[in-house]
């Protein structure tokens, strides 16, 4: 019945609304509201259905049938939980598909473009659904929902490539147990199932970054270690908690160290340890977080590489802030 965002300006000043509320005794507007939504939470109810409404519908602190589902997007689940309605967790600060997916600048326009705002799907698959709600009420947390409203979408591939891969993260945290979850894993299966499953579908996809990959392709390495250089540019225009992350794609076991961030050249974070890239991978994130100013026509990463028994490794390199 959604029941968010209702502006009650008018209701203070129309004798109809003034007269329901004297009527029912109510308080205020925000009772008028949550009495005309119980009224049909208990007429579904009676007709074996159920109402679902965003979190606003218990504003007015009337007691609702307990039927009652809640979206909750602006923080209300543990207070819904305790009144005993079951909760889709939808909140905007993780699951609002319609806020840039980059701290970087696509080609599409988004309703949040301009403050700063992205939800990455790193941010995204790191979102637990039932984190601060206690033990005995996460029973009431039944499910995820990404919104992807359409005031910025005029097409198809417009449609498409704000959903994917950020969709899948979203699969995820709604299907798997938050223990379960594995960053490492999920983009290596992001990588292994884009062109098997995403690219057959004729689906647009976004990709794990924006801007230029880095790539490493059969041939280009050998058995000894080299150091190798990825430009990157427009895959940021921010600093902050970056990563990169090495992914497998194919051939033998690839070895990575000593790795760093460049801005225009300059080195502005590093990360020495080695990783081990493959169908096992082992360490292959690397953390470069850097206060230093990103200029986003300039950005490289840097490292030692080293392919096991001869040349045939491949990867992707992806660059993104955390």
């Amino acid at each position: 019945c959604g029941g968010d965002e209702c502006h009650r300006t008018r209701w203070k000043e129309c004798p109809k609304c003034q007269k329901r509320m004297k009527d029912e005794g109510l308080e205020n507007e925000d009772q008028l509201q949550s009495w005309f939504t119980k009224h049909f939470a208990k007429y579904l109810e009676n007709k074996g259905r159920r109402l679902i409404g965003w979190d606003e519908i218990l504003r007015g602190d009337l007691e609702f049938p307990e039927s009652a589902v809640v979206m909750s997007w602006l923080g209300n689940a543990d207070k819904a939980a305790k009144l005993g309605h079951d909760v889709v967790m939808s909140p905007n600060g993780y699951l609002y598909l319609d806020y840039p997916q980059f701290p970087a600048k696509d080609k599409y326009e988004y309703i949040a473009e301009g403050y700063g705002y992205y939800m990455t799907t790193y941010w995204i698959y790191h979102y637990n659904p039932t984190q601060g709600i206690a033990d005995d009420l996460t029973k009431h947390i039944i499910g995820c929902q990404g919104n992807l409203w359409s005031e910025y979408i005029w097409e198809r591939t417009d449609l498409q490539y704000k959903a994917f891969p950020r969709t899948l993260a979203l699969a995820e945290i709604a299907w798997e147990e938050n223990e379960n979850k594995n960053w490492i894993r999920f983009i290596n299966d992001y990588v292994a199932h884009e062109q098997k499953v995403l690219d057959c579908l004729g689906l647009v996809d976004a990709g794990l970054q924006f801007g230029k990959l880095g790539l490493w392709n059969k041939g280009e390495l050998s058995n000894k270690w080299v150091s190798v250089e990825f430009p990157l540019d427009q895959a940021l225009v921010t600093n902050g908690y970056i990563e990169a992350a090495f992914i497998y794609k194919g051939g033998k076991v690839t070895h990575v160290r000593n790795v760093k961030l460049l801005f225009n050249d300059a080195v502005v974070a590093t990360d020495n340890h080695e990783g081990i890239i493959g169908e096992n991978p082992q360490n292959p994130l690397y953390p470069l977080t850097t206060e230093e100013t990103c200029t986003p026509d300039n950005i490289k990463i840097q490292a030692e590489m080293m392919c096991e028994d001869g040349d045939d490794c491949e990867g992707i390199v992806y660059l993104y802030r955390k």
